[in-house]
């Protein structure tokens, strides 16, 4: 049975789903118009289970809380951090100039996590892995989701404590004129 903490925790998460997806949708509008570059970082905690299992669930809360703070210690605060559920967050990260701007943050990620965790007089060591996906607005956020939750999985299978980056198909928006160098009528209207 889940702990005091934890189901008032998941019950403040269930508020704020909505305003999230809200947030989230009003984000790729923006992206959309604007021709922003914009990417959604999809984590969970490493072997959650067993330490969960391990110590109990009010341990596991702790940890929880513990990583979330180390998250929102990474980014900016303009940027968007979100519990989707159990281990699960997702960090949307707006107006990325480069694909190596997240590749930073990734990093800066995985870093902060490997420093040990002291949770209820217990050093603690978790990592985390992240799938990561980009967009200019023309994927829509369950797509964007799909893609870095398959890339997350791509991480933890080849090792853990690292980041994967989802590599889709170029997007095609409509109503944006060709860039320098390309030629009309490749994937649009010509």
């Amino acid at each position: 049975m889940p702990s005091e903490v934890s189901a008032w925790y998941n019950l403040g998460v269930v508020r704020e789903h909505e305003a999230n997806r809200r947030g989230a949708q009003q984000a790729l509008a923006r992206a959309r118009r604007n021709q922003q570059l914009i990417s959604l970082f999809y984590l969970d905690l490493d072997r959650f289970k067993e330490i969960n299992d391990a110590l109990g669930h009010a341990a596991g809360d702790a940890l929880l809380k513990a990583f979330a703070e180390r998250l929102n210690a990474c980014v900016r605060e303009t940027d968007t951090v979100a519990r989707v559920g159990g281990d699960e967050f997702i960090i949307l990260l707006e107006d990325v100039r480069e694909e190596g701007d997240a590749r930073a943050i990734a990093e800066k990620i995985i870093d902060a996590m490997r420093r040990t965790f002291h949770v209820e007089a217990k050093t603690l060591h978790a990592t985390t892995s992240i799938g990561i996906a980009f967009t200019r607005g023309g994927t829509s956020g369950e797509e964007l989701m799909k893609q870095a939750d398959a890339v997350l999985y791509e991480a933890k299978r080849t090792g853990r404590n690292r980041y994967r980056i989802a590599r889709p198909a170029l997007e095609v928006i409509e109503g944006k004129p060709p860039g320098r160098g390309e030629k009309p009528g490749r994937g649009g209207k010509s």
